[in-house]
Formats: C-alpha cells, sequence, structure tokens
C-alpha cells in the first residue's frame, strides 16, 4: 500500500488493529515473498504519524515529510512526541 492509497481509507491502523497517534513511531512493513513462495515481512523505514487529512508521515529522525511505501505499520516502543514542538 502507498500513503496515497491510504487516503482512500477512513481509518489507519496499525499491525495490532489500533488507530494511529499522531507523534508515535511507526515501522513501515512490507511482505515479500521468499523462494518457496512463502510470504514473510520485510521491516523498513521509520518514521512517526503527523496526523492530518492527507496522513501526512515524518522521518523518525529528521522529522522532514517522507513519502514511503509499505504494506503494514509497526508500533514501536518510543515516546510519543509532541510534533508542533520537535520541529
Amino acid at each position: 500500500m502507498t500513503i496515497a492509497d491510504a487516503l482512500h481509507q477512513t481509518k489507519l491502523l496499525d499491525t495490532a488493529g489500533q488507530p494511529l497517534e499522531v507523534g508515535a513511531m511507526y515501522c513501515c512493513v512490507n511482505v515479500r515473498m521468499d523462494a518457496d513462495g512463502q510470504e514473510y515481512d520485510r521491516y523498513d523505514n521509520l518514521i512517526r504519524y503527523a496526523g492530518g487529512a492527507r496522513y501526512v508521515f515524518l522521518d523518525a529522525d529528521t522529522l522532514e515529510e517522507v513519502w514511503y511505501d509499505f504494506d503494514k505499520l509497526a508500533r514501536q516502543a518510543a515516546p510519543i512526541i509532541a510534533l508542533d514542538e520537535a520541529a
């Protein structure tokens, strides 16, 4: 799913089925297939959810807006940050 695809959903959920929280960190998860045809999860970029009507995501380190492709988002055990204070 691309972030653009996600715009058509009414509510984004993480891998635990919970709604995304503004300021929380997530790992982009992409489903891949191995040589035997078995699916597995590949964990990629770390992002923070900034909310908004168009589902804005920020790089977890720089807090710059990013556009990554992902199939799922896995919530990370990192503190939620107040994004208006982090800039």
